[in-house]
């Protein structure tokens, strides 16, 4: 899976490169000026939620068809734009709250503090891997004219029925990407991207075999 990742991003670096640097620079930007107005950084957290669904949305492209284009950015967002982005906004608003019960716990101590602060712990981890898990099966091209219930569904179903290893992924992946932040150039050009791509690997075939239809398999020495 990690090899298959690695090959995905090589063969196709110019266009995720290209994706993975947007997400970079629109992070680092919201950082920048969040020092000098905090709210900026809720700002830049809101413009990563549709440039993270078209970066997902070109990394499910090159492992169902074995390629991509810029064009499948946008394809994310059509036909249903707005239930992609409210789906989007809705996670992003769990971190935030899961993440100021965490700075509340922490701050207030005692028994009361712990006990919020694990449990911001336990909410984060759950968002995080529910993420991993449902956002390729929604942005999966052989999937797009599903229904996006049934999409939701699918991946919440694939979480509970593969908790275990999924959690290993997410923890996995949590720390690429966080150690990828000691080297700002490794998150600015392909550490998303890298995190996508494992992701999808393991997350669409285990969809398909969940819901019992055949997987499609890209070949990498036909690229």
């Amino acid at each position: 899976m990690l090899r298959e990742a690695a090959s995905d991003l090589y063969y196709h670096s110019l266009r995720l490169v290209a994706g993975n640097l947007l997400w970079g620079v629109v992070l680092l930007a919201s950082l920048w000026f969040g020092m000098v107005a905090p709210p900026l950084v809720l700002l830049g957290g809101v413009a990563l939620v549709p440039i993270s669904i078209g970066l997902m949305r070109m990394v499910t492209s090159v492992v169902r068809e074995g390629h991509t284009v810029m064009s499948d950015f946008g394809a994310a967002f059509r036909p249903r734009a707005w239930r992609h982005v409210a789906l989007g906004f809705g996670q992003l608003m769990l971190l935030l709250v899961a993440a100021g019960d965490l700075l509340i716990g922490v701050q207030l101590g005692g028994m009361l503090g712990t006990f919020l602060a694990v449990s911001a712990i336990y909410m984060l981890f759950a968002v995080w891997v529910l993420g991993l898990t449902c956002w390729p099966v929604l942005l999966d091209p052989l999937r797009s004219d599903e229904p996006i219930s049934h999409n939701l569904r699918l991946g919440v179903a694939l979480a509970l029925a593969r908790s275990g290893r999924l959690s290993g992924l997410a923890l996995l992946l949590g720390a690429v990407l966080a150690g990828s932040t000691v080297l700002a150039a490794l998150l600015l050009t392909v550490a998303v991207a890298f995190a996508f791509l494992v992701a999808a690997r393991y997350v669409l075939p285990a969809a398909d075999r969940l819901e019992g239809r055949e997987t499609v398999e890209t070949d990498h020495d036909d690229r």
